[in-house]
């Protein structure tokens, strides 16, 4: 599976999560989340050498996407609003990648998506 296919995958799994696991499962689902988060990363290091320093900040990133997507499929919004924020969320990887990683890692990352 390409990086950018488990890049959504992962996303689509923290979009979903928080509806399977409940309200009174919140903290066990983030933890499960942040989990899944650092597992996905650890894949694209290995593809990439990723730095401490990048990696860090992808796992934050990528759990604050996860908060993010949570936050959205719970408000009121109507479907196609929720949708175009989601887009704009699940968008902000290749805009996210371009800027922690360096040119060639970058170049990687998308040769292998």
């Amino acid at each position: 599976m390409t990086l950018r296919k488990m890049i959504f995958a992962a996303l689509m799994i923290f979009a979903t999560s928080a509806t399977v696991f409940g309200q009174a499962n919140n903290k066990k689902a983030t933890k499960w989340v942040n989990q899944k988060v650092v597992e996905r990363i650890h894949k694209t290091n290995a593809d990439l050498n990723l730095t401490d320093e990048q990696f860090n900040t992808l796992v934050t990133e990528k759990t604050a996407d996860f908060e993010k997507v949570k936050e959205i499929k719970n408000s009121d919004k109507s479907d196609q609003e929720k949708n175009a924020a989601l887009k704009e969320v699940y968008g902000g990887t290749y805009k996210l990648m371009k800027k922690v990683l360096t040119p060639e890692q970058f170049e990687a990352w998308k040769a292998g998506k």
